[in-house]
């Protein structure tokens, strides 16, 4: 029998039908159909390692993942990714199949995850799973005073979801700012790690700040309490992608 070799799988994902990454039974999850999709085609149970957990209805235009599989030339056969694409949920599209080092990990050996998130004050029902629709006119100097303020943190408890299973809240900022573009405010954070519901919790609170309804003041002492503050502001999940994840050139050269 043929040695395992790992690959990994550049995906993206549209979560609107989804109830997040992670498998979870009897419901619809990017994991799950990934797993089914592979083993069909394969004929082998396929476990899928991705490369973080999305809570329901979040997206992802560059995600990653690895499996192991006895198959050899995955990663030059068309064939196969035309055929993974065709089986696979229409919310689901794999971009590429490449071999990988065997320590190489989807998860852990990623060292930089960017977000966007996406704030659209003016109606389009074509994007309505993917916005969040908000009409007030909120500043851009406050949202990125407040922006400008969680690039200085490096403990973000207070903006993680109760059960959260990271091993640390200790997070590394690279970039955080928004920025206007066309009738959008958009959202860039970069970070070595993310805690689960935290960029959604940071754009949650940070509106209120540009909304005049907290301080900035109130805002940087969030981060203070160092804990889940009693009133919780979290952005809607539909205005959140996963927009890139950053690993070592052995593993995915540039």
């Amino acid at each position: 029998m043929a040695s395992a070799t790992r690959y990994f799988l550049q995906l993206s994902y549209n979560g609107a039908t989804f109830s997040g990454w992670q498998f979870q039974p009897g419901l619809p999850t990017v994991q799950g159909e990934l797993e089914r999709a592979l083993s069909a085609l394969l004929h082998e149970k396929i476990t899928v390692m991705g490369c973080g957990r999305t809570d329901a209805g979040v997206h992802a235009s560059k995600y990653y993942a690895h499996i192991d599989t006895s198959a050899q030339g995955l990663e030059n056969d068309q064939q196969f990714l035309f055929r993974l694409n065709k089986t696979l949920h229409e919310g689901i599209a794999v971009q590429r199949v490449f071999t990988t080092p065997d320590n190489a990990h989807a998860r852990y050996s990623a060292r930089m995850r960017t977000y966007e998130y996406f704030i659209c004050r003016n109606k389009n029902p074509f994007q309505k799973d993917q916005r969040w629709l908000l009409h007030e006119d909120l500043d851009i100097g406050k949202l990125n005073k407040a922006a400008a303020i969680v690039a200085q943190q490096s403990e973000f408890i207070s903006f993680s979801k109760s059960g959260n299973d990271s091993m640390t809240t200790l997070c590394t900022i690279h970039e955080s700012a928004w920025r206007i573009q066309d009738d959008l405010l958009i959202y860039r954070i970069s970070a070595n790690r993310f805690l689960r519901c935290m960029v959604r919790m940071l754009v949650g609170a940070m509106v209120e700040h540009a909304k005049g309804r907290i301080s900035a003041e109130q805002f940087e002492a969030i981060f203070q309490q160092k804990k889940q503050p009693d009133v919780v502001y979290i952005a809607p999940a539909n205005g959140l992608f996963l927009i890139d994840v950053t690993y070592a050139e052995e593993i995915i050269p540039r």
